[in-house]
């Protein structure tokens, strides 16, 4: 099976079970690192993600995985939340960072620049349009952006 394939499958498997716990499944990765391979879930809750929310799924999800045996090669199950600094790697997850500080990279330079922060205004149809300073605004298309992710300030 190849690798989307498996991070699709893990995806809607996991996104099951996650819905059950009041928990969404924000993105899947199958990687191979230093010679072995990872299947990393990161998981998002509107109250914040606890260690009990990621064992809970990990067990649930390793005793599905189990069953089902979908993965040829031996691997480590990683379940964790995005954290502060996660990645928006949909639409949908930049929908629901309005108003929030962003890193933003473009793969071709805008406005003589690949790197913006600045706060997300709106997003309409794939459209962002992010406020980089005070009334100096940027407007993009999601496919345009190489990386979007919540920008923290220590």
């Amino acid at each position: 099976m190849r690798k989307k394939d498996i991070e699709k499958l893990i995806l809607d498997m996991s996104g099951k079970l996650a819905a059950e716990d009041d928990l969404s499944v924000c993105d899947v990765e199958y990687v191979k690192e230093a010679g072995y391979y990872y299947l990393r879930i990161y998981i998002n809750k509107e109250e914040g993600v606890s260690l009990d929310d990621c064992q809970i799924l990990s067990r649930k999800l390793s005793k599905q995985l189990d069953e089902l045996d979908p993965i040829e090669e031996n691997y480590f199950l990683e379940v964790s939340s995005l954290g502060l600094d996660r990645p928006l790697k949909t639409l949908e997850l930049v929908k629901e960072s309005i108003e929030k500080n962003v890193d933003v990279s473009f793969y071709k330079k805008v406005n003589d620049s690949k790197k913006y922060t600045g706060k997300i205004i709106s997003v309409n149809d794939n459209l962002i349009k992010l406020e980089i300073s005070e009334n100096e605004y940027l407007e993009f298309k999601f496919e345009e952006a190489s990386k979007i992710r919540l920008s923290v300030d220590l």
